[in-house]
């Protein structure tokens, strides 16, 4: 059985798979695992924390925020910003597409702060621009493994 948190991961990468301004240039796991022969832009999901939520009142369940980031990886050119603003709107609106990402054991998803931009390179070629969100889902008590 695949772990709840690996099928929202994988959920999340569906969603944002096949926008207009980055394709199906998506990959699992942080900036700087970018492969070097990637096109940009590229689209970057990869999961932070897991943090249980104790409410004792839930059991037989087991309810966790999820923290999930999706970073915009762009070269720097001419109107950079505005391109990252375009491509921040088209995840924002597919993750919103379904707040349950198909999958019945998810709660909700959330959009937190985005963080300034972040710039790789010297001169700087490549600005990351990381999107966080918290999914709240939920698992059995007695199946840490679910």
């Amino acid at each position: 059985m695949t772990h709840r948190a690996e099928q929202i991961m994988q959920a999340v990468v569906a969603a944002v798979t096949g926008l207009a301004t980055s394709g199906n240039n998506v990959h699992r796991g942080r900036e700087y695992a970018l492969p070097s022969n990637s096109k940009l832009p590229a689209l970057l999901v990869y999961m932070g924390s897991d943090e249980p939520l104790r409410d004792d009142s839930a059991w037989p369940r087991m309810y966790s925020d999820l923290n999930v980031e999706v970073a915009i990886a762009r070269s720097i050119e001419p109107n950079y910003e505005a391109q990252l603003l375009a491509s921040r709107a088209e995840v924002t609106q597919a993750l919103r597409a379904d707040y349950t990402l198909g999958l019945p054991f998810v709660q909700e998803i959330q959009e937190r702060a985005a963080d300034e931009p972040d710039y790789e390179g010297d001169p700087p070629r490549v600005v990351f621009y990381r999107l966080p969100w918290a999914v709240r889902y939920w698992r059995p008590w007695d199946d840490p493994g679910a």
